[in-house]
C-alpha cells in the first residue's frame, strides 16, 4: 500500500516537473524572441538615424504617429514609467497593448533622434514577468 502511493505521488511530481518545464521553455523563448526583435529594432533604428540624418526633421511626424499609435491601442491616459514601476511594487495590470505601443513607439523615436527613457526595456521584462505568473 505504501508504495503505490510513493509511486503515485513520484508520478505525479514528475508530470509537474515536466509540464513546469515544458511552460518555462515556451516562456522563455516567447520572451526572448521579443527581446531579440526590440534590441534589433532600436540598432537598426539608431543606425538609421546615424547614417540619415534629415530623420531629425522628421521627429514631429514621428510624434504624431505615435499619439495616432496611442489613440489606436486606447492607451492616451498611460501613465509611462510610473505605470511599469508602480506594476512591480503592487498587483496593478498592464494591458496588453501598451506592450506594442511602446515597442514602436521607442523604435520610431530612436530613429528620428528623439529620447525614448528607459520604458522599452522596463515593460519587456515587466510583461514577461507577467507571462510568468499564468
Amino acid at each position: 500500500m505504501y508504495r503505490s502511493e510513493t509511486q503515485t505521488a513520484l508520478h505525479k511530481n514528475i508530470l509537474y516537473f515536466i509540464r513546469w518545464t515544458a511552460i518555462s521553455i515556451v516562456m522563455g523563448t516567447v520572451c526572448g524572441l521579443i527581446g531579440t526583435a526590440f534590441g534589433y529594432g532600436v540598432i537598426y533604428a539608431q543606425r538609421l538615424f546615424k547614417t540619415h540624418s534629415f530623420m531629425l526633421y522628421l521627429m514631429p511626424v514621428a510624434g504624431v504617429l505615435i499619439v495616432l499609435l496611442h489613440q489606436m491601442f486606447h492607451e492616451l491616459g498611460n501613465r509611462g514609467t510610473n505605470l511599469i514601476l508602480e506594476s512591480i511594487s503592487s498587483d496593478e495590470r498592464i494591458p496588453m497593448a501598451t506592450l506594442p505601443c511602446i515597442f514602436i513607439s521607442t523604435i520610431l523615436s530612436q530613429a528620428v533622434g528623439a529620447s525614448a527613457g528607459k520604458e522599452g526595456a522596463a515593460l519587456h521584462f515587466r510583461i514577461c514577468g507577467k507571462i510568468g505568473t499564468i
